[in-house]
């Protein structure tokens, strides 16, 4: 599959079948979100992949979904910088990660959901990352379970504009 294959096939899921990542594929996803780039190459951000199924379900307990993935990639970071432009470094590092993530999901036949609705605090504790850590995002990843269907998308000539 080429790069415009991947982006067009990609999609959030919320159904996965229960069987496990094999390990090789979910290490070429983590390697694919380490190649990201980053502000300054400081490359400040961390995934922790959470595979226990006990932790997976109290990360986004009122996201019932969630509890049925198995696994649940934690996006974070320690300490942030704000750039010039007035964004934070850490925030915009940790998702060009996870868009690479996604993509590398999609080539080893895993899909996700990228996770904004949670308790930033309450993974950083389940997870046991230190006191300044902030958890940016959670992103579902398995095996999609069935057809999922698309869901419609404004024409992308709606979304840019070349100057």
């Amino acid at each position: 599959m080429n790069i415009y294959e991947l982006i067009e096939k990609r999609q959030s899921i919320r159904k996965y079948e229960q069987r496990p990542i094999e390990r090789e594929k979910l290490e070429r996803v983590l390697r694919a979100g380490a190649m990201a780039p980053t502000a300054r190459n400081e490359q400040a951000h961390r995934i922790t992949a959470v595979t226990d199924p006990e932790v997976i379900a109290k990360l986004a307990p009122e996201m019932p979904f969630v509890a049925t993935a198995p696994c649940v990639l934690a996006v974070s970071f320690d300490g942030d910088r704000t750039m010039r432009c007035g964004q934070s470094a850490r925030t915009i590092d940790s998702s060009i990660s996870l868009a690479y993530v996604s993509l590398a999901a999609v080539e080893e036949g895993l899909g996700g959901c990228w996770l904004g609705s949670f308790d930033a605090e309450n993974a950083r504790v389940l997870l046991g990352l230190p006191e300044t850590a902030t958890v940016a995002a959670l992103y579902t990843l398995g095996y999609p379970e069935g057809d999922t269907p698309r869901r419609i998308k404004k024409p992308a000539e709606a979304l840019y504009k070349i100057r």
